[in-house]
């Protein structure tokens, strides 16, 4: 690897970005920039809470304040992040602190459009980017990213683009279509070539609370894999078609009832 890659965080204290930066340590990738979206900044705070309403109030009270996962658990053997984080013995306690640990640099930014990105991008050329969230990426801070930006997508990809897509899958009965998607971000939303993609059994679970839960927990690792393929030239890049799949939204409550409600009855099927 001649050069070392970047990594985008929604904020410092996401599992997911703290479990995915120690795994790519771990496993040799460099890392030499953090870009980490600063916590208090009231544009993002009320485009998001147009977005979502009250659920990013939620999301902001379990991720910041209790230091969890944004879901709820069904049952104490559930996989989650935080117990994945712990068999994989990850104790970092937020990126400020990772990244003195690591001697990684750390820069704040208000969101990936924001002019020192691209300056950044530009100044210290990176190998790719590994996304852990945080909203969109402009197209000129793709371009400049060397591979590309790498993304896990909650979701089987190209059928189910956008939101949701965890529930979508159930509410339709597509139980064969549960998993998730690694691939490389472009302009349009999960349309980007696919580098993996890894279907589940949702027949192991009854909740889609537990299913979401599970498949956090598995995305720091599929994300590591596809970047550490990425970079060694051993993942063969599958196109998207617009045709082969769709754009969902957000499911309303009363559909959301019947996903459950369908995952439960197949869960108990013989």
């Amino acid at each position: 690897m001649d050069k070392p890659v970047a990594v985008f965080s929604p904020n410092p204290y996401s599992m997911f970005s703290i479990a995915t930066l120690e795994l790519l340590i771990r496993s040799g990738v460099p890392v030499e920039t953090i870009f980490v979206r600063s916590l208090f900044n009231p544009k993002r705070f009320i485009q998001e809470y147009r977005q979502n309403g009250y659920r990013f109030l939620r999301k902001i009270y379990r991720k910041l304040i209790l230091r969890s996962s944004g879901l709820k658990t069904v049952s104490t053997d559930d996989m989650t992040i935080m117990r994945m984080m712990q068999q994989e013995n990850i104790k970092g306690k937020n990126l400020w602190v990772l990244a003195q640990q690591y001697n990684i640099r750390i820069i704040s930014v208000a969101d990936y459009a924001d002019a020192k990105v691209e300056q950044s991008l530009k100044t210290d050329p990176v190998a790719c980017v590994v996304f852990t969230g945080g909203g969109i990426v402009p197209e000129k801070v793709i371009e400049a990213s060397g591979l590309g930006v790498i993304n896990c997508h909650m979701g089987i990809l190209p059928y189910y683009r956008g939101m949701d897509v965890v529930e979508w899958p159930l509410l339709e009965k597509k139980f064969e279509l549960i998993g998730m998607t690694t691939h490389l971000m472009v302009k349009s939303i999960d349309m980007g070539p696919i580098i993996e993609t890894v279907l589940v059994d949702g027949k192991r679970f009854q909740h889609i609370a537990q299913l979401r839960n599970f498949l956090e927990s598995q995305m720091p690792l599929i994300l590591v894999r596809a970047t550490r393929n990425l970079l060694n030239n051993t993942a063969a890049l599958k196109p998207q078609r617009v045709s082969d799949g769709r754009l969902y939204f957000k499911m309303d409550s009363h559909l959301l009832a019947i996903a459950e409600k369908n995952l439960k009855n197949y869960y108990h099927e013989t």
